[in-house]
C-alpha cells in the first residue's frame, strides 16, 4: 500500500518486452472528453484498453519479464486518502498490428500509518 511519506514498489509481470511505460492518472472514469476505459482497437490493438487517465507516464523497466519502478510518497497530509490509477503500456510488435499490450488498471490509495 502507498503510505505517506514511504517508497511504494510497483511491479507488474509478465511483460513481453523489458520495456514499457506506467502511466498514472487521477480517474478511472474520463479522460480529457474520453469516457474510460477507452478501446485500443483504434491504435490496432484489439482487445486492449486505456482504463485510467494519463496525468504522467514512467519508463518501467526490468529484466526477464518482471517491470518494476519505485514512487517515493510525498509526506504531506493532505495527499491521504488520494485515489491514483495506474497501467502498463508494453510494445509487444507480436501480440497485434499496434504492437501494444495493456495491463488492467490498479487503483492505490494514499494511506497513512
Amino acid at each position: 500500500r502507498p503510505w505517506l511519506g514511504d517508497r511504494c514498489t510497483l511491479r507488474a509481470m509478465p511483460l513481453p518486452r523489458d520495456a514499457a511505460i506506467l502511466v498514472a492518472g487521477l480517474s478511472d472514469r474520463v479522460y480529457h472528453s474520453l469516457t474510460l476505459p477507452v478501446d485500443l482497437a483504434l491504435l490496432g490493438a484489439p482487445g486492449c484498453t486505456l482504463e485510467c487517465s494519463i496525468e504522467s507516464a514512467h519508463a518501467f523497466g526490468g529484466s526477464g519479464g518482471l517491470g518494476f519502478t519505485h514512487v517515493d510518497i510525498p509526506l504531506q497530509p493532505e495527499l491521504r486518502g488520494l485515489e491514483v490509477f495506474v497501467q502498463v503500456l508494453a510494445v509487444d510488435p507480436a501480440a497485434n498490428p499496434g504492437g501494444l499490450t495493456s495491463s488492467n488498471a490498479l487503483r492505490l490509495r494514499i494511506g497513512s500509518r
